[in-house]
């Protein structure tokens, strides 16, 4: 239903709930799918995976919103440019969805090949530095008394 929904904007605000490198989830795929502008804010390093002329990233604007609205109005009164941005490759890398099929084979291959006794998940010990602060920061704002009082106050709104 989303992509239904996404169909009828020209435009779609694709922000990610952190912006962290790597994390990128399926905000940007979906305004594609809908042949939508994405207006992406979220992994800084999006321009590796996904081809910088398909979509406005916020990133490079570091948050500059008159840069941004700017950049939307020139891609909006320009239906040569919208054009251009909507039939873009999505992917930085041509082969992409090729690598990906081929990956996904292996890895489905890897699944059921593999012993049972091996099969089984491992813990993820590692978290980035980032990562870190990230949580820090949450836990740090969850404890504070002003966060409490508005928390409470606005569960009763």
């Amino acid at each position: 239903e989303k992509i239904y929904f996404v169909k009828k904007c020209k435009f779609t605000i694709a922000c990610e709930s952190v912006s962290f490198p790597g994390f990128v989830t399926e905000k940007l795929r979906d305004a594609f799918a809908g042949f939508s502008i994405p207006i992406y804010l979220g992994d800084p390093n999006v321009e590796n995976e996904y081809a910088p002329n398909a979509f406005i990233n916020c990133n490079q604007s570091r948050y500059n919103f008159g840069e941004i609205l700017e950049r939307i109005r020139e891609i909006d009164q320009n239906d040569e440019l919208y054009l251009e941005m909507l039939m873009a490759q999505k992917y930085a890398d041509k082969d992409y969805l090729k690598k990906m099929d081929t990956g996904f084979e292996i890895f489905l291959y890897k699944i059921f090949s593999q012993n049972p006794n091996e099969a089984y998940r491992r813990l993820r010990l590692y978290r980035s530095k980032m990562h870190e602060d990230f949580i820090n920061d949450y836990r740090e704002l969850q404890n504070n008394k002003k966060f409490k009082i508005f928390r409470k106050i606005s569960k009763g709104i």
